[in-house]
């Protein structure tokens, strides 16, 4: 009897699928808003690891790896007969900062602040499962990403910046967008992404005055995790 209810069911909605498919047969948007990146980096957490261990005597306030960057995104995109594609540039921000005891420092240092810079290229690749004239469900939806990460330190001597690395990775997430009628709509696009190859952070290293063994691989890691964009979208359909 229920083997007899799933398949009914899972037929049912199949054909309502087809019916709502064709309503956003032809689509073009142009999406910008907020950009959310919830990362996961070995290669920041052994950096911040490191940095801790060699001003152990010093520090009053440990570093730590930035658990979220944020900044803006826009994306250009369009959908032909269920699938659909995204070019997108982001730019987020993030802050790392440690505190020291000034009265043992040279100079009187209180610590480093870190602003971390991250550009962001996309390239995606969508299914539109269903759609209506009200909303469409993109997925999965498949992101090539071309990252390039940058720092800017200061203490309250000394600044410099540099390029930390550029970072290759891929993605896989959905896409939700609601029409609010006209030629406007909402758009909800969470994904995770993951590294190809591991960057090497030696730059970020070198910039702070932290030595690392350079004979090793403990300056490389991953840049992972997970990445929700919120826009509002206009909307050309046919």
């Amino acid at each position: 009897m229920f083997h007899y209810y799933f398949e009914f069911n899972v037929k049912k909605l199949l054909f309502v699928l087809f019916l709502t498919f064709p309503a956003f047969s032809q689509i073009a948007y142009l999406t910008g808003g907020a950009d959310f990146r919830f990362s996961s980096s070995t290669g920041l957490d052994k950096f911040a690891e490191r940095y801790n261990q060699t001003r152990s005597s010093i520090i009053t306030k440990k570093m730590e790896s930035p658990g979220t960057f944020s900044g803006w995104f826009v994306n250009f995109g369009g959908g032909f007969a269920g699938i659909t594609f995204d070019l997108g540039y982001s730019r987020q921000t993030a802050s790392m900062k440690a505190e020291t005891d000034p009265l043992r420092t040279s100079g009187g240092g209180t610590g480093r602040d870190i602003d971390l810079i991250l550009g962001n290229f996309m390239f995606g690749v969508g299914f539109a499962i269903a759609t209506s004239r009200d909303m469409a469900l993109i997925f999965p939806n498949f992101e090539a990403n071309l990252l390039d990460l940058s720092y800017e330190t200061r203490t309250n001597t000394t600044s410099k910046s540099g390029d930390v690395s550029t970072i290759a990775n891929a993605g896989i997430g959905m896409k939700l967008m609601f029409s609010l009628g006209g030629t406007f709509g909402v758009t909800i696009h969470p994904s995770y992404n993951f590294t190809l190859l591991e960057p090497n952070f030696s730059s970020l290293y070198d910039g702070t005055s932290t030595s690392y063994d350079v004979m090793s691989d403990e300056t490389k890691g991953s840049f992972n995790g997970f990445h929700v964009r919120l826009g509002l979208s206009f909307l050309i359909t046919d």
